[in-house]
């Protein structure tokens, strides 16, 4: 047998053994590996910012992604090109990328593990959103877990003193822009083509990132240039892998392993760079796992599909 005809062989039994696998199982794969591919492109974040601006950073991660949207929109032809709710799509580009400023900002300012955590928030964020924007009506258990989680960020920036306060409160910013952008979202996705979606804040967020370059303009190396391809890369592949996952199985049995972003930066803010987090990095992380946990349950919960009702007679 010829190297071609095993090659193909290999792939059928895999995917006939994967195929085979219950549907919980492999969304929680999908889902993991969004956790992993999201931690790498923090940590390579972490790694360019020792020499290169966030600003930058991020208008190369929008630059990328435009480059990798613009041949899908161009199959799609003209009407990929054309929207109904441009000042959404704009307000959505804008808070889009806020959010990569003051996100990537964070994680080069900070413990990975810290601001990893401090991201987790766009959970406690969405619920007054939700409110004000969306019209949903929210109980009092995910009020009272709101409340919760925000003290578990208190707890983080350490009564007594000594936290990094600016970096964390730019982070908790970039949470607060990414819970605005997941609503506006929600919003063009009843309206807009995806393809269309992601064209317009890809060429918006680069075009307007580009002035906020030249003030801290360092040229890139080769190497640096490599990894910058990477984030955007990262960030396409947890987006897709998160999508697969959620597709195939229920949102209640996976909404845990989504922290698993929280070990993976643990692990690799270890092994690259030494860090340790404190007691109260590791108690304030706690409580907003826990609060947000049980909001993210809660909200998967709610959105299952009502069981069949017995038959009758």
């Amino acid at each position: 047998m010829n190297a071609p005809a095993r090659v193909r062989r290999l792939k059928t039994a895999f995917r006939l053994r994967w195929d085979g696998l219950p549907a919980t199982i492999r969304g929680t794969v999908w889902v993991t590996l969004a956790a992993l591919s999201f931690t790498c492109m923090a940590a390579i974040i972490k790694t360019l910012g020792a020499r290169l601006d966030s600003f930058e950073i991020a208008f190369f991660r929008c630059l990328f992604a435009l480059a990798v949207t613009l041949p899908f929109a161009l199959r799609e032809g003209p009407a990929a090109f054309r929207t109904n709710v441009l000042a959404l799509q704009m307000g959505r580009a804008a808070v889009g990328l806020g959010a990569m400023f003051c996100g990537y900002y964070g994680i080069t300012k900070l413990e990975l593990a810290d601001a990893t955590t401090i991201g987790f928030t766009r959970a406690l964020f969405m619920i007054p959103l939700a409110v004000l924007f969306l019209g949903e009506k929210i109980r009092a258990a995910r009020w009272i877990a709101t409340v919760a989680g925000f003290a578990g960020v208190i707890v983080m920036m350490r009564p007594a003193g000594g936290a990094p306060l600016f970096p964390m409160l730019i982070a908790l910013a970039g949470a607060l822009f990414t819970a605005a952008g997941i609503v506006l979202v929600k919003k063009l996705a009843e309206r807009e083509n995806p393809v269309t979606i992601l064209l317009y804040f890809n060429f918006t967020t680069t075009l307007v990132s580009l002035p906020t370059v030249f003030p801290v303009w360092i040229t890139p190396r080769l190497h640096e240039l490599v990894l910058l391809a990477l984030v955007a890369g990262f960030a396409g592949a947890g987006q897709l892998c998160t999508i697969r996952g959620y597709g195939i199985a229920e949102a209640s049995a996976l909404v845990p392993f989504g922290y698993g972003r929280l070990v993976f930066a643990l692990a690799l803010g270890f092994v690259f760079w030494g860090e340790i987090p404190d007691i109260w990095s590791l108690t304030g992380a706690a409580i907003i796992i826990a609060s947000t946990l049980f909001i993210g349950l809660r909200e998967a919960r709610g959105k299952r599909p009502p069981e069949p009702s017995a038959p009758r007679g």
